[in-house]
């Protein structure tokens, strides 16, 4: 359960996170209501995403933490390295979850599309990232693509906390990738969707 249960739930957090952000995202364009969602935040495209996704946000990161401490609480298993760093991986994994919605749908304006990526995308992320097969064993392509998941980059860092007992060091090096997938859905996503808002005909 410790070693099983450990990987599967964060990836299906992670899933899950994003279905929930593309959907309350990609449904403003399928119901042609982003006129009044922009004007619900004063026509500020950011302020807008803020509102809408903040909330869903907030929510799978209080699971984040229940599932942490669920494992290293409830059931009993200490973690070998930091509780406090395994819940910022987790945290930040979220906020990835959040971002790579926004690109998704940036790239699509189209909820069915979005949504058909992100099973493509991220339920991928489980198979690639090391979990069952070893990636030192995979093919080029597949290494290749694994290194594109987000979830390929969080596991080592939460099995360094909560198995490995991985120091601080390991841990911030690990984080420096995950981190990424912040900043590089944001800068793709962002000018897509301001873009398409200001284009009533895409919706």
């Amino acid at each position: 359960e410790a070693y099983f249960a450990g990987m599967l739930l964060p990836v299906a957090l992670h899933l899950f996170c994003v279905i929930a952000a593309v959907s309350a995202l990609g449904r403003e364009f399928r119901d042609r209501t982003v006129d009044a969602w922009l004007a619900s935040a004063g026509g500020s495209l950011p302020r807008a995403l803020i509102g809408k996704l903040a909330p869903l946000g907030l929510v799978y990161l209080l699971l984040s933490v229940g599932l942490v401490v669920t494992f290293a609480g409830w059931r009993g298993w200490p973690p070998a390295g930091s509780l406090v760093l395994w819940v910022v991986a987790i945290a930040v994994l979220m906020i990835v979850s959040v971002t790579i919605a926004i690109m998704l749908v940036g790239l699509t304006i189209n909820l069915r599309r979005a949504l058909s990526l992100t099973g493509f995308y991220v339920a991928t992320g489980l198979a690639f990232s090391g979990f069952s097969y070893p990636r030192a064993a995979m093919g080029e392509a597949a290494q290749w693509w694994g290194g594109l998941l987000p979830y390929t980059h969080y596991l080592p860092v939460q099995q360094g906390q909560w198995l490995g007992g991985a120091s601080a060091g390991a841990w911030v090096h690990g984080m420096v990738p995950l981190l990424a997938f912040i900043a590089v859905p944001l800068l793709v996503g962002l000018p897509l969707l301001a873009r398409a808002v200001r284009q009533p005909a895409r919706w």
